[in-house]
């Protein structure tokens, strides 16, 4: 009898709470009572990475407002089309460029006269040095393909996650919603430590259809690991737009040249 009304209280309880709270809020919870129990699938499903935490006690102390982005799915996966065909382009040039050095390295072979092997092995040099810069173009082209398919790849971890769609994606536009939550964690050993969950939600749409997705927890990290984290990213998006200046210049550099070369 008391374990029935022990059980219908803290029912009663648990409706209460998520009644009351906002939904960040009640999936943080939810994963720590997971965590309390030890239910590693219900972690498992919860988050994209489960951390598990030997807790006392814990504290919601701050939610952040959601901010909303576009589905990224469809920008990374037009982003690859172009940088395939850009590897594609960039393999060619490389394999000129080896074709190149090897039929100088035959007409060295055959060459007769000092002068002209001196002549071609000049030559040789210069291929060489434009094989190496080609296929270096090439690899870099490469880890940038290996990156973006891992994007990719967990972009499309994290739908499933939320909405449980894995097929025809590309055929759906949608948001994804993201929120932060700041909570103090008493540890088992009575450390009091500050975590930061970081949240999901992602909305799937496809003409007049729509599939409302489920908040999962993408990163639970501490407070000082949090802030290495923003850092690294800002430091690498300033190095993206550096990059992306840096190449602009070089083609108008290039049109320039080109535009000289016809005026001449």
């Amino acid at each position: 009898m008391k374990k029935s009304i022990l059980l219908m209280a803290l029912f009663c309880s648990i409706i209460i709470f998520t009644s009351c709270s906002q939904p960040g809020e009640v999936t943080v919870s939810k994963y720590f009572q997971a965590m309390n129990m030890n239910d590693k699938d219900t972690m498992g499903s919860m988050a994209l990475q489960p951390k598990d935490l030997e807790f006392k006690s814990f504290e919601i102390v701050n939610l952040a407002e959601s901010v909303e982005k576009d589905l990224e799915l469809p920008i990374l996966e037009e982003r690859m089309k172009k940088l395939a065909a850009k590897k594609m382009m960039q393999g060619n040039n490389a394999m000129d460029a080896s074709d190149d050095l090897e039929d100088l390295k035959y007409d060295l072979e055959v060459a007769r006269g000092s002068r002209t092997k001196a002549k071609l092995q000049k030559q040789i040099e210069e291929a060489e040095k434009n094989f190496e810069a080609e296929k270096g173009k090439f690899n870099q082209i490469t880890l940038k393909v290996a990156v973006l398919e891992k994007k990719i790849t967990r972009e499309r971890e994290m739908i499933k996650m939320s909405t449980g769609r894995t097929d025809t994606l590309s055929l759906f536009a949608g948001k994804s919603h993201y929120q932060k939550i700041d909570v103090k964690v008493t540890l088992e050993n009575g450390d009091v430590n500050d975590y930061v969950f970081q949240l999901r939600r992602t909305d799937l749409t496809l003409q007049d259809k729509t599939i409302d997705g489920r908040l999962i927890i993408l990163k639970i990290l501490t407070a000082a690991d949090y802030e290495k984290e923003v850092q690294a990213e800002e430091a690498q998006e300033a190095e993206e737009i550096a990059a992306a200046e840096e190449s602009e210049d070089t083609e108008e550099v290039k049109e320039d040249k080109t535009a000289e070369e016809k005026n001449e």
